[in-house]
């Protein structure tokens, strides 16, 4: 047991390591993006990062990584160095998506993967791009609360398979100044209360028709205790 204990307490020093080396590499702070994330262990499994591109506008990915501690971080590494690396070069969105995957490819075992959700949004905050592997639903409001659209996990996560052109189309979305962007983590859906019943994406729409921010959102999902991932709630 002290030999198993001294083990895992390795692990997670160098899982904390990889983390603050991750967090290091985003130094830049997106006006108006609100992130609510709550860890099932040490630490959170679900990574968010943005930068922005040289040419305007801004690159922001949700990953979620099957997985947590040192599993997660060791793979969270390589998809966080090509997302800045690549943004910073000006690299699109579908080019980016494609390296990372083929990253993954190569570091993961078989049973590990990465759920993700890229989006591109354009230097006027008209055009956004979206591109939805294995996460939730991605939904878009009007400043009236009103749906207007929203995107499905078209696409099977990175480090699964090999990729081709189908493999990489993005959603375009015209959006405008109040319009409100949302995405989470598979963790929000799948929380549990005492009786067994999970949060699902019907109460977390509930709360998007309502108006209601991360905050009171989160303070909901928090009562359901039975906690079986990471959560990450997102808006822009």
């Amino acid at each position: 047991m002290p030999e198993y204990n001294a083990v895992q307490d390795a692990d997670i020093a160098v899982a904390r390591h990889l983390f603050e080396r991750i967090a290091r590499m985003g130094k830049y702070d997106l006006p108006g993006l609100s992130i609510w994330r709550q860890a099932l262990g040490q630490f959170c499994g679900d990574i968010v990062f943005s930068a922005p591109r040289p040419s305007g506008g801004v690159n922001i990915l949700l990953a979620d990584f099957i997985g947590r501690g040192l599993s997660a971080a060791v793979a969270a590494l390589p998809v966080a160095e090509v997302f800045y690396g690549m943004t910073e070069k000006g690299f699109g969105l579908s080019d980016i998506v494609a390296e990372i995957n083929k990253k993954l490819l190569f570091v993961l075992p078989e049973n590990l993967f990465c759920a993700a959700c890229f989006l591109e949004l354009d230097q006027e905050g008209r055009m956004l791009a979206v591109w939805n592997g294995g996460l939730p639903d991605l939904i878009v409001l009007n400043s009236h609360n009103v749906i207007k659209h929203r995107v499905k996990a078209e696409h099977t996560p990175l480090g699964v398979d090999e990729m081709d052109k189908a493999d990489l189309e993005t959603e375009f979305i015209d959006v405008m100044a109040g319009d409100t962007v949302f995405w989470c983590s598979e963790g929000a859906i799948n929380t549990q209360n005492e009786q067994g019943q999970i949060f699902g994406q019907d109460k977390i729409e509930r709360h998007l028709l309502a108006g209601h921010d991360l905050t009171e959102m989160a303070a909901e999902i928090s009562l359901y205790t039975i906690q079986n991932d990471d959560i990450t709630l997102a808006e822009l």
